[in-house]
């Protein structure tokens, strides 16, 4: 009887399938509610069923785990941008900058300029045969390049006038003269001669005729003189 008592008891105090929970928090055993099971539901009679749609209003940890590496991707990008404009930076002001011409460079280069204008002014006169205006205008182009009363805007101006971009025909002028001395250098130097044109330039030794000889012993060592009387 004590056994079949305490059998009764026992089975009691398990909960069958109608029986409420004892505790809201009390949950029947399985996996965690997710996507793939959509009917776990709780069996609390004080509360309505919940299903998974409390745990679909929560973002599940992979989407936040991604939006977390978009981030450090984006702050990746951004610090190499930054470092490559840093370097870029760097070879602006690493680059030689263009050093201006001091005051006695720039007077040179002016003297320069101008003696090759009035230069090609004269020879202009002197090769063609310009008419009575073209001649008084070039004598006067001439006088005020020459005058130191002339301002340096007004000589310019007058240059560019008259010849357009000098600098450049200066330049190409000295290119010229600089490749006739190096031609007239390179044929100046001695080049070795090959073995065939030795051959064929050399130089044959012939004997001299036996009067020519006599001819020359013959001759007295005395001075020869004019006798008149």
């Amino acid at each position: 009887m004590a056994a079949l008592g305490h059998l009764a008891g026992e089975a009691a105090a398990a909960p069958g399938p109608g029986t409420p929970c004892a505790s809201r928090g009390a949950r029947l055993p399985g996996p965690v509610s997710s996507a793939r099971n959509p009917s776990t539901v709780c069996l609390c009679p004080e509360q309505p069923t919940c299903s998974n749609a409390d745990s679909r209003a929560h973002p599940l940890g992979d989407e936040g785990g991604t939006a977390s590496k978009k981030q450090k991707n984006k702050k990746k990008t951004r610090n190499r941008a930054s470092v490559a404009n840093g370097g870029e930076k760097a070879s602006e002001k690493l680059a030689p900058e263009e050093v201006p011409l001091s005051a006695e460079a720039q007077a040179q280069q002016l003297a320069q300029e101008l003696a090759w204008c009035v230069e090609q002014l004269e020879l202009g006169l002197k090769r063609q045969k310009p008419t009575p205006k073209q001649k008084e205008q070039a004598i006067g182009a001439i006088r005020t390049l020459r005058s130191k009363r002339t301002p340096l805007p007004r000589k310019r101006q007058l240059m560019h006038s008259l010849f357009g971009d000098y600098r450049a025909q200066m330049e190409a002028e000295w290119r010229e003269a600089l490749r006739a001395l190096r031609a007239a250098a390179y044929s100046a130097q001695v080049q070795p001669v090959d073995g065939a044109t030795r051959k064929k330039s050399q130089r044959v030794c012939r004997p001299r005729s036996i009067w020519r000889a006599k001819a020359t012993l013959d001759m007295p060592d005395e001075e020869f003189r004019f006798n008149f009387f």
